[in-house]
């Protein structure tokens, strides 16, 4: 027959030693709850709770704040980061679209066939979107006749053809708002993360039919290359 020590102790078992979480003192609880050793550690610990309810309170007012009062190409160059990032995961191993193929280039950019400024609809369109050099994309302002050249040689003229002219009659304007860059650009980085962690050099059916799948998985652009 168990005595009544044994059953109290078997409802009210001795306290575990705990480490104060502010001080890493070792103590002996008076509650299952307790987290620190002494008064003073119990304030400290208060304060840091208090500050971070405030700093997460202050980004989420940022968030707000960003959502209200940037302005829209605030976002957009946003996304653009992350879309030139996903063209040249997808162009990884290769060189220049526009000029010596042969040559190594030691950092690739992403160039745009129809440039931003002439046409800010296919900014986002992975099929308007090819590796290029520091010279082509910057001192040669795109070095589009080049490009085309490229396109022609490594895809064929029927994709070159799409490129030029295909995806100009297909979006000729397209609006978007705050909130719908801010979800593709939450998609457009896990694509990102996902393509960086299995860098591989891609045959050129691999890479226009991915460009296609990214493009619909965004859902910024229906109708691709086929």
């Amino acid at each position: 027959m168990r005595t009544f020590e044994a059953i109290n102790k078997k409802k009210f078992p001795e306290p575990r030693p705990k480490l104060c979480k502010h001080c890493g003192t070792q103590f002996f609880p008076r509650t299952t709850f307790q987290s620190w050793c002494q008064p003073d550690c119990a304030i400290e610990i208060a304060k840091k709770k208090k500050q971070k309810a405030f700093q997460k309170q202050c980004a989420t007012e940022k968030k707000v704040w960003q959502m209200t009062s940037e302005k829209v190409s605030y976002f957009e160059k946003a996304l653009e980061r992350e879309i030139n990032a996903i063209a040249r995961c997808i162009d990884y191993g290769l060189n220049c679209i526009s000029c010596d193929p042969n040559t190594p280039i030691k950092k690739m950019f992403a160039g745009h066939y129809h440039s931003v400024g002439s046409n800010c609809t296919l900014r986002f369109n992975l099929h308007n979107i090819h590796r290029q050099c520091y010279s082509c994309n910057g001192n040669k302002g795109g070095n589009q006749n080049a490009y085309l050249y490229g396109l022609k040689w490594q895809y064929g003229s029927m994709y070159a053809g799409y490129v030029q002219y295909e995806i100009v009659r297909d979006y000729k304007l397209i609006k978007w708002s705050r909130e719908q860059l801010v979800e593709w650009t939450k998609t457009a980085k896990k694509i990102r993360k996902s393509l960086e962690s299995n860098p591989i050099t891609r045959t050129l059916e691999q890479r226009i039919e991915l460009r296609s799948e990214i493009n619909k998985e965004l859902g910024i652009y229906t109708n691709n290359f086929k």
